[in-house]
């Protein structure tokens, strides 16, 4: 797997080259569903379904029914990669911090934190 990489926020360049820097296998992975995570549903016009509800379930009241919304739409997010195995998402939700784990059907382990 493989994606342009970003940074902060902002597209990699090589030095000198100007070409593309890419994010690859887990880290790929890791930056396709962050992307998709904080991206607000409906954002893209050219696929409506991506996105997620995450950043309305953060701002709303935080009850206990919000937080298992919210992580379930985080798990929905998660498993849409078919390179994850699914049965391996761990999300804890504290205080503002969201940290997912997760590993790989290579059994690479990987966190992100949204």
């Amino acid at each position: 797997m493989r994606d342009i990489l970003v940074q902060n926020g902002d597209l990699c360049f090589g030095t000198g080259t100007g070409d593309f820097l890419f994010a690859e296998g887990v880290e790929a992975v890791k930056q396709q569903r962050v992307r998709e995570l904080i991206m607000p549903l409906g954002d893209n016009v050219s696929d409506p379904t991506e996105g997620s509800t995450v950043f309305k379930l953060v701002k709303s009241d935080n009850d206990v029914l919000k937080q298992i919304e919210l992580k379930r739409e985080i798990k929905r997010i998660i498993k849409k990669d078919k390179n994850i195995k699914s049965d391996s998402i761990v999300i804890i939700a504290d205080k503002g911090s969201i940290v997912v784990s997760f590993e790989t059907n290579a059994g690479i382990k990987a966190e992100v934190e949204v």
